[in-house]
């Protein structure tokens, strides 16, 4: 088994035991989110589809990413996307 196989199956889990843990508080659900999503290789994308199936009902995703184009089918079928731009450090400061 090469090296990535082993990582993606150990990050998602980590990511499905939290998942599947129960929640506390008032809150239902839980969220996840993922920060470079669009470094998450494609087979491990696709080892997120089965972590997905079994806690949808009680998880909420978030993926975080600068390109769409390298996400897979299965995280980008999963819910709506959002487009948010870089503000440029003079922009945001008013200047």
């Amino acid at each position: 088994m090469d090296c990535e196989k082993v990582d993606a199956q150990k990050l998602w889990g980590r990511v499905s035991a939290f998942a599947s843990s129960p929640s506390s508080g008032r809150v239902p659900y839980k969220f996840v989110v993922l920060d470079s999503a669009d470094y998450i290789t494609p087979t491990s994308q696709q080892l997120f589809k089965k972590v997905y199936a079994e806690t949808e009902k009680k998880t909420k995703y978030i993926f975080i990413c600068r390109s769409l184009s390298k996400l897979t089918g299965h995280v980008l079928a999963k819910g709506p996307h959002f487009t948010a731009h870089l503000a440029v450090e003079r922009e945001a400061l008013g200047e």
